[in-house]
């Protein structure tokens, strides 16, 4: 009789393999926490390149400028405005920026570059001999104080 049970046992069956589909739920969340990290890196280095671009372009724009106080092109110190304007538009808020003319303007780049020589010194040429077609000077000493301000505003 004993004979007969064991022959009616039936053989040891091993479970079927785990599936790795469906996810357990904490590898959906490994997974939505490296995406959000890989999108907030791509953001980053997006921000990061635009921003070398501006600078690289600014540099270019300085590089045209200081040729043409080299050459003492009465346009150059226009272009100086032009360009310092368009650094101030870009790193400091539009409605602190966009309305200033004159004094004022003088004042905020003194203001942003900490010191006093766009209202006392050579930056008054921005606002008293930007327009008029004789060169002057002093317009040569207006690139290393734009230079400095620069420097200071593209930290």
């Amino acid at each position: 009789m004993d004979n007969t049970l064991l022959q009616q046992l039936k053989d040891i069956h091993n479970p079927a393999p785990i599936s790795w589909w469906p996810l357990a739920i904490g590898w959906y969340g490994v997974i939505f926490i490296t995406l959000l990290v890989l999108g907030c890196l791509g953001f980053l280095l997006y921000r990061y390149r635009q921003k070398q671009k501006r600078q690289q372009l600014i540099f270019q724009q300085l590089t045209s400028i200081e040729e043409k106080l080299l050459l003492q092109d009465p346009t150059a110190v226009s272009d100086c405005s032009v360009l310092l304007r368009k650094i101030a538009l870009l790193n400091f808020p539009r409605q602190d920026v966009a309305g200033l003319h004159g004094e004022a303007w003088l004042k905020f780049l003194d203001q942003t570059g900490k010191t006093q020589d766009f209202s006392h010194g050579c930056g008054r040429l921005l606002i008293t001999v930007a327009y008029q077609q004789q060169w002057n000077d002093t317009a040569t000493q207006l690139l290393p104080l734009i230079k400095r301000w620069m420097q200071q505003c593209l930290k």
